[in-house]
């Protein structure tokens, strides 16, 4: 009997033993874990200038017809010709950032890839397909934003018919005047006018 109870003392030694080994095989070895670096932040933009329509600083009208050059283009023609263009041509507000414009008019926006040029005094835009730089406006002794708008209606005349040509540009000059000068079929009219925009900040 007491061969027996020491034996079976013995296989439970054996056996506790065994698990315990047992589990620890068993057991996965965990790397500890770094913390992870954040990420760097992300380079931040240039300031954007953002302009609204201050003035109109000066309008110059222009004016010839059946091929000869007047100066009496009277207010009653410009509101005729060109009042409606005007108020839809005329930029109310102008965004610019690094390398594009954007040009609110009325309820539409137009945007541009644009660059400054000259010690960042005159801003080009890039119009066309291929991507023609074309003055936009320049900055003034006072940071003001200067920008010329041009308006025209040209008229040429061969025989019975007659062309109208309706055009609005970012120039200060509405039209050639050598298509025009000495042909009694035509005529053209236009107005030039200087706007100026002051910088508004931005939040």
């Amino acid at each position: 009997m007491r061969f027996t109870l020491q034996t079976s003392l013995c296989l439970i030694f054996f056996a506790l033993l065994w698990t315990s080994c047992s589990k620890k095989a068993i057991e996965p070895i965990v790397d500890p874990v770094e913390p992870e670096e954040p990420a760097p932040p992300l380079p931040e933009e240039p300031d954007s200038s953002y302009y609204v329509f201050g003035m109109t600083k000066s309008q110059t009208r222009f004016k010839i017809e059946k091929g000869v050059e007047s100066n009496n283009l009277n207010d009653e023609e410009v509101e005729q010709y060109f009042a409606n263009r005007r108020q839809f041509f005329q930029p109310t507000e102008i965004l610019i950032t690094k390398d594009s414009t954007f040009i609110t008019k009325s309820n539409l926006t137009e945007k541009y890839k644009s660059v400054w040029k000259n010690d960042d005094k005159e801003l080009y835009i890039l119009t066309g397909i291929d991507g023609t730089e074309k003055l936009l406006g320049k900055l003034t002794e006072d940071k003001l934003l200067q920008i010329d708008v041009a308006f025209s209606r040209q008229i040429q005349s061969s025989g019975s018919r007659s062309l109208v040509v309706l055009d609005q540009d970012y120039s200060s000059n509405p039209f050639d005047k050598s298509l025009h000068l000495g042909k009694t079929g035509n005529s053209a009219y236009g107005v030039a006018e200087v706007l100026l925009y002051k910088e508004k900040e931005t939040k």
